[in-house]
Formats: C-alpha cells, sequence, structure tokens
C-alpha cells in the first residue's frame, strides 16, 4: 500500500488494523521506561495494554516485534500517545501514533497489514 492510499484510507476512517499480541517496550525522555502489550497495530499506529496511565501527547521510543513467516521483524519509532483509557484492572488501553517510523519498521508493518490472517 502507497503513502497516497494510506492517507486515502484514513481520510475515508477505513484505516485496517491487525491484531497483535506482543510485548512492547516504551523509553520515555524522563528516563523513565515500561513495559506493555501490544493489542493492534495500524500504518499510522498502535493500541497497547499499560500497566500505567500516560498522559496525552508525551513521546516515546518504542520497539516491539512482528513474527511474519516463521521470522522475527523489528519495529523501532518514536511515538507520541493519543490517548490513554482506564479499562478497570485490565490497566490503560492506550493508542499511540508514529511520528518516526524507519524504513525497516515500516516495511515490517506493511508486511504485516497484507498478511493474510
Amino acid at each position: 500500500m502507497t503513502n497516497e492510499n494510506l492517507h486515502q484510507a484514513s481520510v475515508r476512517g477505513h484505516v485496517s488494523h491487525k491484531s497483535l499480541r506482543r510485548s512492547v517496550h516504551l523509553a520515555f525522555k524522563d528516563s523513565i521506561r515500561l513495559r506493555a502489550r501490544t493489542i493492534s497495530v495500524s500504518p499510522f499506529g498502535f493500541t497497547i495494554m499499560s500497566p500505567l496511565q500516560i498522559s496525552k501527547g508525551k513521546i516515546c521510543e518504542i520497539a516491539f516485534d512482528i513474527p511474519l513467516d516463521g521470522k522475527i521483524r523489528k519495529v523501532n519509532a518514536i511515538s507520541a500517545i493519543r490517548d490513554c483509557v482506564c479499562i478497570g484492572t485490565e490497566g490503560f488501553r492506550t493508542r499511540l501514533n508514529y511520528i518516526q517510523l524507519d524504513q525497516h519498521s515500516r516495511s515490517a508493518i506493511s508486511d504485516l497489514m497484507q498478511y493474510p490472517y
């Protein structure tokens, strides 16, 4: 999917998400490190379950992996917290948008979006 197609899908509100349950590491500028679990991934961002509430707009470095065709693909990015909502005892459902995503990470996410499951 090209960037133009992704943009058009986003404008129409039909960006696909893929379920992905993986450990994700978040590192914030104030030296706080946090481990959470991914819930879903899209070309523009992802959703995690966090044990802590994270302020909207906070910037962090993230790292997680995507298993595809028997291989592990690494995703590293700089992301911003879009929103964070308490989901009872399960933790905080937190949505993040990618701010900076390298080509290898973008390729891994693109391949996941096209994966037939």
